[in-house]
């Protein structure tokens, strides 16, 4: 990328509107996160992609072609000046930097170039369900329906937690949004709002995607909300200067993921990421996994955390007894066997993940206690298993059904009377 391209001057309104769209990435997104600026219908668009939804910002006019993926800081740092720079501020890529040209200064940062985004479209059918209205009743319909209670303080208690999802109906010339807060020990909220409709039906929407709506909520544009019957995994929501597609039912194992991982980024463990999926936490050379399970119904997903004590280890019987001796007494930790491999570990509930530290910190200290404890017993000789009687086909003897059994004959010498 060597030749010099304009991304056009964007005038503070827009700049404004780009800017307002970053900060729900910046709160709740990793801060590695990038921009995507195209072009498409002579017009510059702004692309932000979400672990839950997506955002594409239509901007003004424009006469450049391709797609660039900027940082966000590229844009944040002239997005809160916006009320002191006089005039636009112009975006140039040159030599893979992008450099924001001000009245005040300039500020180059590197880029890259990308291809254009797909942005996911929704089918025409007559299964999908849409509803029209104003942004000044679409942010008064989230802020009554999904919006945090006043009475609600997440740092209370840290069984505290706010609802998975968000319940939007359409139907009847009406939008309703509920939400249920008795998992934070409040009560249920319901808002609703008259609206042109057509269709009828419910669906889920994620916190993060209420979220998005609320920021980027244009008062003075028309809203159109959409989503398909037979596909009602994404949520769409879309106006003159925006366009919002979610992910309607987030993956519960991937939301405890995100979790987890932001727990383990603010600590100072040292842990990285495996192909599949887990965590693996060092704490003085001993390794500690990470891992997800969730059952086969419902929604119920833990988190356990394990260390290898033993491996190749033999089935003896004082090394059961250890390990059924150490479940007995323990209310926290747990021993297990399996494949020749004895296993430490403890489960933790996706309400408790404030003690994730404390529990890593466990399983390793347990780990170093228990290491010197089962190794002889798991060098010991396997328990041999019980040797089974052979009985002979046709022989009752055993079963005492024959009553005139031979009696055996007494050894006589040759020289007895």
């Amino acid at each position: 990328m060597t030749a010099r391209i304009s991304l056009g001057i964007v005038d503070n309104t827009e700049l404004e509107t780009v800017f307002d769209a970053l900060w729900p990435f910046r709160m709740s997104d990793e801060t590695k996160g990038h921009i995507t600026v195209f072009a498409s219908n002579n017009r510059r668009h702004w692309h932000l992609v979400n672990r839950s939804y997506t955002v594409t910002i239509v901007g003004d006019t424009c006469d450049f072609t391709g797609a660039y993926s900027l940082p966000l800081t590229a844009v944040a740092n002239v997005g809160r000046q916006v009320g002191a720079l006089p005039g636009g501020v112009e975006f140039v890529v040159e030599n893979d930097f992008v450099t924001t040209i001000t009245a005040l200064g300039t500020h180059t940062i590197p880029c890259a170039t990308t291809t254009v985004p797909e942005i996911p479209q929704l089918r025409t059918s007559t299964r999908v369900v849409k509803a029209k209205v104003g942004g000044k009743e679409l942010r008064m319909l989230l802020l009554a329906g999904a919006g945090m209670p006043f009475e609600f303080n997440p740092f209370r208690d840290d069984n505290t937690s706010s609802p998975d999802f968000h319940l939007l109906e359409i139907a009847d010339g009406n939008i309703t949004v509920s939400s249920d807060w008795s998992c934070g020990g409040l009560y249920n909220m319901t808002s609703k709002v008259t609206a042109t409709t057509r269709g009828r039906g419910t669906v889920k929407m994620v916190p993060d995607f209420v979220d998005a709506l609320a920021t980027c909520s244009d008062a003075d544009a028309e809203w159109t909300l959409a989503f398909d019957l037979d596909d009602p995994s994404r949520v769409f929501a879309w106006c003159p200067k925006f366009r919002i597609v979610c992910n309607a039912v987030k993956n519960p194992v991937t939301d405890l993921r995100e979790r987890v991982q932001e727990i383990l980024e603010r600590s100072k463990m040292k842990w990285k990421t495996t192909d599949g999926g887990r965590f693996h936490v060092l704490i003085d050379d001993i390794t500690v996994r990470l891992d997800f399970l969730q059952r086969e119904q419902g929604d119920e997903v833990l988190l356990r955390i394990d260390t290898v004590l033993e491996e190749q280890a033999n089935e003896s019987a004082e090394l059961l007894r250890e390990i059924n001796a150490h479940n007995a007494s323990s209310n926290m930790t747990r021993l297990w066997l399996s494949h020749a491999t004895v296993m430490l570990g403890i489960d933790v509930t996706r309400e408790h993940l404030s003690v994730v530290e404390d529990r890593v910190s466990l399983v390793a200290s347990e780990a170093k206690r228990l290491r010197g404890l089962l190794s002889p017993l798991a060098a010991e000789a396997a328990i041999a298993p019980r040797r089974k009687k052979r009985v002979t086909r046709g022989d009752e003897g055993a079963s005492g059904t024959d009553v005139n059994q031979k009696r055996p004959t007494r050894y006589r010498p040759k020289n007895e009377a």
